[in-house]
C-alpha cells in the first residue's frame, strides 16, 4: 500500500528549462491510485497578491543529498561521485556546497511564477509547497533539526533573497491547491498528454499496484506560457 498523495506538481516547475508536455500511458491493478489536476489558472486567480509576491521575490531551491534520506546523490546526477555530481550541478547553474558532514547541498534560485502572453497575467508557478519544511510532519521536522541542524535539512524552500517563506504562505498555497482538486480516474491503458503549464498533477494514495511510463518533451527556457502545439 502507498499511504502517502504525490503532492500536485508540474513537472520540473523548480528549473529554469521546463517539458511544456507530459505524456503517460497507465497500467493500473486492483486498487490503483485516482490522479489529480489542477489548472494554473483557478489556482492563481485565488492566490491573489501571493502570486505577484512569489514573481517578485522568486524561490530559492537548497537540497542536501544523503543516502535513505529523501533523493540520494545518483539518482538527483545520475553519478554517487561527489566531483561529477557537483559539475552536473553547476552546470544548471547551482550554487554548490557541503554540509559539516560532508554531504553535497546544492542551491539555486528560479522565477516563482510564470507570466502568460495571451493574457497578460501572471500565473503561480513553482514548488516551494514541495521544498518547505513546514510540509513535513511536525514530529520529523523537529527530529532533521536536531540532527542536521536548519542548514541542513533534506529540502528547504526559501524566498529568492533566502529569507524563510513563512509557514502560514505555504499554508494558503496548499489550502487552495486542495480546494481546486480535480479527481481522475484512471482506466487500464489510459494514454493521457498533459500541458504541463496549464495543470498541476498528483495522485492520490492507494492500495495495489500501478505502472505510470512517462515521457517528457517541447523543453523551453521558461518565461511566458504560450499556447501547446504538437
Amino acid at each position: 500500500a502507498i499511504d502517502s498523495n504525490i503532492a500536485h506538481t508540474a513537472a520540473i516547475e523548480f528549473l529554469d528549462e521546463i517539458a511544456k508536455v507530459l505524456g503517460d500511458v497507465i497500467k493500473i491493478g486492483v486498487g490503483g491510485p485516482p490522479a489529480e489536476l489542477r489548472r494554473f489558472d483557478d489556482i492563481s486567480e485565488d492566490l491573489g497578491d501571493l502570486v505577484e509576491e512569489f514573481d517578485r521575490r522568486g524561490v530559492r531551491y537548497v537540497r542536501v543529498y544523503r543516502d535513505h534520506i529523501d533523493i540520494p546523490l545518483a539518482k538527483a546526477f545520475g553519478t554517487d561521485d561527489l566531483k561529477v555530481a557537483e559539475e552536473r550541478a553547476r552546470a544548471k547553474g547551482m550554487d554548490v556546497d557541503f554540509a559539516s558532514d560532508g554531504s553535497m547541498r546544492s542551491a539555486h534560485t528560479v522565477r516563482g511564477a510564470v507570466g502568460d502572453a495571451a493574457q497578460g497575467k501572471k500565473l503561480h508557478f513553482n514548488q516551494a509547497h514541495m521544498f518547505h519544511a513546514s510540509r513535513l510532519r511536525p514530529q520529523d521536522r523537529e527530529g532533521m533539526v536536531q540532527l542536521f541542524g536548519e542548514d541542513g535539512l533534506p529540502r528547504q524552500a526559501l524566498w529568492g533573497d533566502g529569507e524563510q517563506i513563512p509557514d502560514e504562505t505555504i499554508d494558503r498555497v496548499v489550502e487552495v491547491l486542495r480546494k481546486h482538486t480535480q479527481v481522475i480516474e484512471w482506466t487500464d491503458d489510459d494514454v493521457v498528454l498533459i500541458d504541463n503549464l496549464r495543470f498541476l498533477h498528483g495522485r492520490q494514495t492507494f492500495d495495489g499496484e500501478r505502472k505510470v511510463t512517462v515521457a517528457m518533451g517541447a523543453n523551453q527556457d521558461l518565461s511566458e506560457r504560450t499556447a501547446l502545439s504538437l
